[in-house]
């Protein structure tokens, strides 16, 4: 892939433009793995925030689909010109959307193993509660009621930290959730629609639920890392 160095354009919205702009001259194709992020970082000369800011908004608009541990590749588009404005759309509404998932990935993910030394039965029966309520949710496509059920299973790993602080922090960034540009990206693009992806969603909080009960704190913080990655 060959980048053209970053000019005044806005820095997420440029890294955009230049992947879809190899896409679409047949310099990667359907399948094929994208850069590194350092890689992307270098050849457009951003940050690696704003590359990550930059691959968000396509993960959201399926141009482009993230592996854990592998790399991110390349999606089939039918109409790549179709969807320019749509990714442009979000990325302008949607700055604080990708500050806040990067905020909450990085806590959830370095305290998610106080969780895993602590939960109780108490808390695996309040995980399983929330768990049957997300499969229903995502069973009958309500994605409003899905979305309160995630909402609650990540409040209660912060309860089973025992640790008041940092549920008193989730619970912080529980409220920006709230906010009507997050809610208004959701409905538009993250969401609606999308049964394969809540049920996606059910099957790795099942699984974090799991390596919780195992207190398995490597495999609950790597599939933490997931979620973040895949689907916030």
């Amino acid at each position: 892939m060959a980048f053209r160095k970053i000019n005044e354009m806005r820095r997420p919205q440029y890294v955009v433009d230049q992947i879809l702009m190899s896409i679409h001259d047949g310099l990667i194709k359907p399948g094929e793995k994208l850069p590194s992020e350092n890689q992307l970082a270098e050849l457009a000369g951003v940050g690696r925030t704003s590359v990550r800011e930059g691959l968000a908004a396509l993960r959201l608009m399926r141009v482009v689909d993230t592996k854990v541990g592998d790399g991110t590749y390349v999606r089939k588009i039918p109409d790549l010109d179709a969807i320019k404005t749509e990714i442009s759309d979000t990325i302008k509404k949607s700055e604080e959307v990708f500050q806040l998932q990067e905020a909450r990935a990085a806590f959830e993910c370095g305290t998610i193993r106080f969780a895993a030394e602590r939960i109780d039965k108490k808390d695996s029966r309040a995980f399983e509660e929330a768990l049957n309520k997300m499969r229903q949710a995502a069973k009958a496509s309500h994605y409003e009621d899905f979305v309160r059920c995630h909402k609650v299973f990540h409040l209660l790993i912060a309860k089973a930290t025992k640790n008041t602080v940092i549920e008193k922090t989730v619970l912080s960034f529980l409220k920006i959730m709230e906010k009507e540009g997050w809610r208004d990206l959701e409905r538009q693009y993250y969401l609606p629609g999308r049964y394969e992806y809540l049920k996606e969603s059910v099957k790795i909080h099942s699984a974090i639920f799991h390596a919780l009960q195992q207190r398995d704190t490597a495999l609950a913080t790597e599939l933490m890392r997931e979620h973040f990655v895949r689907y916030g």
